[in-house]
């Protein structure tokens, strides 16, 4: 079990943990992006990359790859409550930053608790870097993008006052048509 991201920065080879997976993304940053120049666009990433390390490595986090105007980081399950509850209120600080600095825009955040494999990587270039893989870290990136989202993983591990700050979303069912149909009937 992974109790310290300091112990995954050490590791060797990869190993099997059940971790906290965030995902935070900026929305209408394409919109900034194509309206300022590339050295404002850059400086205001900077900014916000600058925070994001911080609230990360506040909370016992590791930071596994900036994406552009998104941030996929990792955090020992059993402080999941902690930093969910902690990450809304980064949220509130970022959307106050964000009216004066990229208006229009907003900070959406995923959780989610589940397996995955963490460990070293070659990178790019050899240049050294830790990655997790795994269905959670998928489960996480495709989880919805609209404000501040946990999976029912992440909200069972959100202390009795920590959940009531979520409500439940239900979305519609909604009917498919099964891959059988879609192929051609065999003569």
């Amino acid at each position: 079990m992974v109790q310290a991201m300091s112990q995954v920065l050490s590791l060797k080879s990869p190993v099997e943990a059940n971790l906290l997976i965030v995902v935070f993304d900026l929305t209408n940053f394409t919109q900034f992006s194509r309206s300022n120049e590339s050295s404002e666009v850059f400086r205001q990433m900077k900014a916000f990359n600058s925070m994001s390390a911080e609230f990360v490595k506040a909370n016992g986090g590791l930071i596994l790859k900036f994406l552009g105007d998104a941030c996929l980081c990792v955090f020992p399950v059993d402080h999941a409550s902690n930093v969910i509850t902690a990450m809304v209120d980064f949220t509130a600080k970022v959307d106050d930053w964000l009216k004066e600095k990229i208006p229009g825009s907003r900070l959406t955040v995923n959780c989610h608790v589940g397996p995955v494999t963490i460990g070293p990587t070659p990178g790019y270039n050899g240049q050294p870097q830790i990655d997790a893989i795994g269905e959670a870290v998928n489960i996480c990136f495709a989880m919805s993008h609209r404000g501040f989202v946990i999976s029912p993983e992440a909200f069972r591990s959100l202390t009795p006052e920590a959940k009531r700050n979520f409500k439940k979303f239900t979305q519609p069912i909604v009917y498919l048509l099964s891959e059988q149909q879609l192929e051609a009937p065999s003569k």
